[in-house]
């Protein structure tokens, strides 16, 4: 008998789960240490034969079962346990570790009881519950903000067909140049999904290589130009030539074309948007300096977070995701870089995008 019991006391010892068994007369046998640690008795407390209704009510004046009569939430806890049957119920220990109890009764009218560390699982179900919260949200935000540009481009196209004979070069040239405007909302959008799906995903990984900075600016310039242009707004570009970083160019590409697409978003007509970068030592730090609105404070903290359908319109009055700037984020970290902005009521935004530098 005795080697029996130290066979069971070596298996109990070595499960992960919580574990206590009772006697049919509802008396402690045996139990295994990951049980008094989960509820927290202490050394000593624990004895043969002490009755279930003791346990209960020493954790009860704990306030493991929550508020109320320590004599009344012991007996209830006994009798929940107790019931006839198999009996799967939760507690919460210490305010933040969940656990499964499942109980069931032996062959001889005693009781096994267990318990099971979910914590992690429910934390798990939780970020995909809020997960998928926000891809609802967002595809939501996503087809409404698309109908923007698309009413746009039909709009426009079907003026065209209708009235091209009747139109001078002048009037063709604005209706294209609303045309490309519209195109180019919608593939940032389009894009944006895009990008944002493979890192949830967790199948996007930086394809890091030196990069000329320079390049990547000039197309990005050279993409959103026309929008520029309906603003009468000028970019100044005054960066250092030769500046090689180490990047994703999908990646880069994106947090760029986010920044000056915002820089151009956000400032009023005939106004200055000026391109910057430097390196120090190891890093190369590029601004995007706009003389726009400003960001609010109240909206600092969270610019970065995921914010479907809260985004703030332009000063034409256009519409966004609000995932633009948590992309960006997201990306930076993915290369090893950061995002930060300095932003004034008033006074415009500034971006800074710092990346580690190609060696020479």
């Amino acid at each position: 008998m005795t080697g029996q019991i130290s066979t069971l006391d070596l298996v109990l010892e070595n499960i992960i789960q919580g574990v206590v068994m009772f006697d049919a007369a509802q008396n402690l046998e045996v139990w295994n240490r990951q049980y008094q640690q989960i509820l927290q008795f202490p050394d000593g407390f624990l004895k043969p034969g002490l009755s279930n209704y003791e346990m209960a009510l020493y954790l009860a004046k704990k306030g493991t079962f929550g508020p109320g009569d320590p004599d009344l939430l012991a007996r209830e806890r006994v009798e929940l346990i107790w019931t006839p049957g198999e009996v799967r119920t939760n507690i919460t220990i210490a305010g933040d570790r969940a656990y499964e109890v499942l109980c069931k009764r032996t062959e001889t009218g005693g009781l096994v009881v267990t318990y099971t560390d979910m914590t992690e699982r429910e934390r798990a179900l939780a970020d995909l519950a809020e997960l998928n919260q926000q891809k609802d949200r967002f595809m939501t935000v996503v087809a409404h903000d698309l109908k923007t540009p698309f009413n746009a481009l039909l709009g426009c196209t079907d003026v065209l067909d209708k009235n091209w004979g009747q139109f001078s070069k002048t009037h063709i040239r604005d209706y294209i140049s609303i045309i490309r405007q519209a195109s180019l909302e919608a593939y940032k959008l389009l894009e944006d999904m895009l990008e944002w799906s493979r890192l949830q995903l967790g199948g996007y990984q930086a394809d890091i290589s030196p990069l000329d900075l320079d390049d990547l600016i000039l197309t990005n310039l050279a993409r959103y130009d026309p929008l520029a242009r309906l603003k009468n707004i000028r970019i100044d570009s005054q960066l250092e030539d030769g500046l090689e970083v180490l990047a994703d160019i999908n990646m880069l590409d994106t947090v760029l074309r986010n920044l000056i697409s915002n820089a151009i978003k956000f400032s009023p007509d005939h106004t200055v948007i000026t391109l910057s970068a430097t390196q120090m030592d190891s890093r190369i730090k590029l601004s995007i300096r706009d003389q726009g609105q400003g960001i609010a404070p109240e909206q600092q903290a969270r610019l970065f977070q995921f914010q479907p359908g809260l985004s703030t319109k332009g000063t034409h009055g256009e519409a966004g995701t609000g995932l633009g700037l948590h992309l960006c984020q997201e990306l930076m970290e993915q290369m090893s870089g950061q995002i930060t902005f300095v932003s004034e009521p008033g006074q415009g935004s500034t971006f800074h995008v710092n990346l580690p530098a190609a060696a020479d």
